[in-house]
């Protein structure tokens, strides 16, 4: 822990500021920095650290809203210093920002209100889809394939 927070003391400002071309660089340092701060994190909540450490969490979470592990690491940070009912509301916070962001599947064109099922060229109740057929759809830019199962 020592060392991750003697490493997070050399960092100042943004990555690679003097070079507007490095942005994916500058990018990779910035989450390799976040990676860091969060296991150093880690590191204090195992060592029985909680309190202190749950306004740092809450600045970076305004600065990293979809980090599931900072919400995590508040949870716990919340729970350990007595705090229960506050953990529970940071969950419903994560949840309600994950449902945000989630992929929601649409259906495609002439496609029946069978839901994404049509991919799989089946409606719920096991008979074939009525909408575009499965050849279509593989030139199509939504193809199945395209799609998480």
């Amino acid at each position: 822990m020592t060392l991750l927070r003697e490493a997070l003391a050399l960092w100042r400002g943004p990555a690679l500021p003097d070079l507007p071309d490095a942005h994916a660089e500058a990018t990779r340092f910035e989450e390799l920095r976040l990676a860091a701060v969060q296991d150093r994190i880690e590191a204090e909540l195992a060592l029985g650290g909680g309190p202190g450490l749950v306004p740092e969490l809450r600045a970076l979470l305004s600065a990293h809203p979809l980090s599931e592990r900072l919400y995590g690491q508040l949870m716990r940070a919340l729970q350990a210093g007595g705090r229960p009912a506050e953990a529970l509301t940071v969950y419903e916070e994560a949840r309600l920002a994950r449902s945000r962001t989630s992929w929601a599947p649409t259906r495609r064109p002439n496609c029946p209100p069978c839901t994404w099922s049509c991919s799989r060229a089946r409606s719920p109740s096991g008979a074939a889809c009525r909408g575009s057929s499965p050849a279509s759809w593989a030139a199509s830019p939504n193809s199945p394939a395209s799609e998480p199962s």
